[in-house]
C-alpha cells in the first residue's frame, strides 16, 4: 500500500486484548533484540502489557492499518522505590510511511502521556549511526547523558517541561 505525504492517521493507545491487532507490525518491525527470540520478545511484551508495566500506543492510517508504534516499558526510579520511569524501548514507522512526522507525533503522545502519569523522566537509546532519530529525539528536547556499547543514552526531564509550562 502507498502511503501520501498528506494520508490522515490517528494515535491510539493498544490495550491488552488488542495486543494480537498490533503483533504483526511487532514482528515485521525486526527490532527484537537478538538475545531474544521473536516469540520470546512478543510474550514478554504482552506479558507486560497485561501487567500495565508496558505502555503501546501506535499510529492507524485512514484505512486503520498499523504503520507505526512505540512501546514505553516502566523503569524502577533508582532515587524513589516507590516510583517510575518511562523507558522507550521501541519506535518503528513502516519504511513508506517514513518522513511524515509519524514518529514526532507518536513522541509527542508518549511526552503528553510520562506528563499526565507525573514521573521524572522519559529515557531512551538510540544507534550512534542513526542521525533521524538522534535529530528527533533533540527537536523535542531530550539530552544526550552517555554513550552505551553502540548506542547513545538520552532523557528527558518531564518534571523541567511541566515546570516551564506551568511558568508559561
Amino acid at each position: 500500500m502507498n502511503q501520501s505525504v498528506n494520508s490522515n492517521f490517528s494515535i491510539v493507545e493498544i490495550k491488552p486484548g488488542q495486543f494480537n491487532s498490533i503483533e504483526g507490525l511487532i514482528r515485521e518491525s525486526k527490532l527484537i533484540d537478538d538475545m531474544l527470540s521473536i516469540n520470546h520478545a512478543i510474550g514478554f511484551i504482552k506479558s507486560k502489557l497485561e501487567r500495565n508495566k508496558v505502555k503501546i500506543f501506535a499510529c492507524q492510517n485512514e484505512v486503520n492499518n498499523y504503520i507505526a508504534f512505540v512501546v514505553l516499558v516502566a523503569k524502577i526510579n533508582p532515587h524513589f522505590f516507590v516510583k517510575y520511569n518511562w523507558h522507550i524501548s521501541y519506535l518503528y514507522v513502516k519504511k513508506e510511511c517514513r518522513r511524515e512526522k509519524i514518529a514526532y507525533r507518536l513522541m509527542q503522545k508518549t511526552i503528553e502521556y510520562a506528563c499526565f502519569t507525573n514521573v521524572e523522566f522519559l529515557s531512551l537509546n538510540v544507534g550512534i549511526d542513526n542521525l533521524s532519530a538522534q535529530n528527533l529525539y533533540q527537536s523535542l528536547y531530550f539530552e544526550r547523558k552517555y554513550f552505551l556499547a553502540n548506542y547513545y543514552y538520552y532523557e528527558l526531564n518531564i518534571s523541567d517541561l511541566i515546570n516551564k509550562d506551568d511558568k508559561k
